[in-house]
Parts: structure tokens; sequence; C-alpha cells
């Protein structure tokens, strides 16, 4: 028998990850929408003293790494991000449901 209790906590711990990362990106998108239209490439613009904000683009993948690659890397990173969240949404739900308690048997 299945604790309904139990699996409705799991799935609200779940929704919560998931909306946590919508505000995420979210966030994520309207920071860089923000960026590009109020600065200008390499412009500078200062926070706080040794804290600037500057508008730079990265044709690269990590840090540039293959940025002379020719447009591939971006391919090949998409397609290798897709396949391991695909991979996680399909064996988290499993992995959590064997390692679900065991009914407990009450001895009366």
């Amino acid at each position: 028998m299945i604790d309904t209790a139990v699996v409705g906590q799991e799935r609200g711990r779940g929704i919560r990850y998931l909306l946590g990362a919508l505000v995420i990106a979210v966030a994520d998108y309207a920071t860089k929408s923000w960026a590009l239209m109020f600065l200008e490439p390499s412009m500078s613009i200062p926070v706080l003293p040794g804290l600037d904000l500057v508008l730079v683009f990265n044709s690269g993948a990590a840090f540039g790494i293959l940025a002379d690659a020719g447009g591939w890397q971006r391919w090949l990173f998409l397609g290798a991000g897709a396949t391991i969240s695909l991979a996680v949404a399909v064996t988290l739900p499993l992995a959590s449901s064997k390692s679900a308690p065991p009914p407990s048997s009450q001895c009366q």
C-alpha cells in the first residue's frame, strides 16, 4: 500500500523545485534583456567600488572554448544538455518510487 501523504509531500517538493527553476530562468532572461536594451557592447556602468556591469558577447562555449569552431559546438552542447535533462527527468521519478519506504504493518 502506498502512503499517499508521502507521495503528496514528494510531489509538492518537486513542484517547488520546478517553480524555483522557473523563477531563476525568468530572472536570467529579464536581466539579459535589460542588458541588451540599456548597455552598449563593452560599455561599463559602475555599480559598487570594484563591481561594474559590462555587456560582452561570448561566441564560444565555456570561457570562449571552441570560439572559432564554426558553430557546430552550439548544437553539440544543446544535444548533450537535452539528453542529460531527459535522462534525469526519466530516472528521477523511478529512483524515488524505488526508494519509497515499505508500507508499515500494524499488529493489533
